[in-house]
């Protein structure tokens, strides 16, 4: 098991970081957090999408109002962040939630889509950090700048071809054509190559997390970001096979470097593989290891694999999967702890899970060697949404496990 820290570290108010008095970089108060928690017995469980319907292609104006021909965030008082999870969890909250970043920026939905969202997650996200300390951390799956496929298909798996096949490599390079003007009849004007697009896209993150800002302390609320994401497979356009291990780490450091100068002292960075990866490798490394696409110490913060094999298959394979997920995530927890750094289950769940399926998650994450901040489970059926009976208690009996930190719960801790 994780060691036990002092429990005073962990019986914080849950409003303790949302008060006057702050440190002023929020990033290193959430850091600290994080750290409490992965060396202590206890971890958050995240939620992915719990109160923002991110199919929804018209927006969610649930916590929207429009007025003066655009679109706001409600005042906090009337903004709701009740979700169906809730009757999964007994009445209790995530401290962290997920969102896409897809749903704020991009150029394959309409403009209206992208400012809806923008305002409804910008709500979400101030009322949960003024009420009791919750902190979004956002996924990216980024539109592809040449997509011409349906979003039905995914824009983020459509994959260019010949000259254009390593948009990666033209991001960094400034190469490539006219992108990015849309894909539904909206006629948006055209990128001058994805390099444009690209930081065109930073400049609208930017611009939502300038807007990320506790109103009654005036400070900026603290996010975590993932890096593009499950970069060791080849599903998505800037993972294995469509770019390089090294063209793949440059592109985080701009990503970081843009982000930084424009957010100082906001945003953990999250480095978030698949689990495709055997060996654990060295920095620098362009086989498929857990560092071959590691931008650098300097530029990670949080160390994540997302893993579906977990609490999946008959008793052998579950137990076999197990051990191999325990095996990663011991290496990945040595790794973190000579750097400052945390580890965290980044996604996990999935359609065919076994009705114990939160039983094997608590047991990777609280396995002995493995020092784990928090899991998250994806949306629906891929991750919260119990299917049968068996599954509906053995969910009940996964958030009543003292080592699982929620909102509302007795010595519940925010950020």
């Amino acid at each position: 098991m994780k060691r036990v820290l002092i429990v005073a570290l962990l019986a914080l108010s849950s409003a303790s970081c949302c008060t006057k008095g702050c440190p002023q970089d929020a990033s290193a108060l959430l850091k600290a957090r994080l750290q409490a928690v992965a060396e202590s017995p206890r971890y958050y469980w995240a939620w992915t999408d719990p109160w923002l319907d991110p199919w929804n292609w018209n927006g969610d104006m649930g916590n929207v109002e429009e007025k003066d021909g655009a679109f706001h965030p409600k005042p906090i008082n009337e903004v709701s962040l009740e979700s169906e999870y809730q009757s999964y969890s007994g009445g209790l909250r995530a401290v962290l939630n997920y969102a896409d970043i897809s749903s704020i920026a991009g150029t394959w939905l309409t403009d209206r889509y992208y400012a809806i969202n923008r305002a409804g997650i910008t709500a979400a996200a101030k009322k949960q950090w003024r009420e009791f300390g919750g902190v979004m951390v956002f996924s990216w799956h980024m539109d592809h700048p040449y997509c011409t496929n349906g979003f039905n298909q995914a824009t983020f798996r459509f994959r260019s071809e010949g000259e254009n096949r390593n948009v990666v490599r033209q991001i960094l390079n400034g190469t490539g054509g006219t992108c990015g003007d849309g894909c539904i009849g909206h006629n948006r004007e055209p990128f001058g190559n994805p390099r444009e697009w690209f930081l065109a896209m930073l400049n609208d993150v930017a611009g939502f997390l300038d807007g990320l800002v506790d109103d009654e302390t005036g400070e900026k609320i603290p996010v975590i970001l993932r890096y593009p994401h499950e970069m060791d497979g080849d599903w998505f356009w800037w993972g294995r096979g469509w770019c390089d291990a090294d063209e793949f780490r440059r592109l985080c450091r701009l990503e970081a470097d843009y982000l930084r100068k424009r957010c100082p002292n906001q945003i953990l960075f999250a480095y978030t593989t698949d689990r495709t990866w055997s060996d654990f490798g060295k920095d620098g490394d362009s086989g498929n290891t857990f560092l071959a696409y590691y931008p650098g110490d300097e530029y990670v913060d949080i160390l994540g694999i997302d893993d579906y094999s977990i609490g999946h298959g008959d008793d052998a394979t579950a137990e076999r999967d197990l051990a191999e997920t325990v095996r990663k995530l011991r290496l990945m927890t040595a790794f973190a702890k000579k750097r400052g750094q945390v580890v965290a289950i980044s996604e996990s769940g999935g359609q065919r899970k076994r009705r114990d399926f939160w039983t094997f998650l608590h047991r990777a994450a609280t396995a002995e060697g493995v020092e784990c901040a928090f899991v998250n489970t994806w949306h629906g059926i891929w991750g919260t949404t119990p299917e049968t009976p068996e599954e509906a208690e053995n969910q009940r009996a996964f958030v009543a496990r003292p080592e699982v930190i929620m909102q509302g719960k007795e010595q519940g801790v925010g950020f």
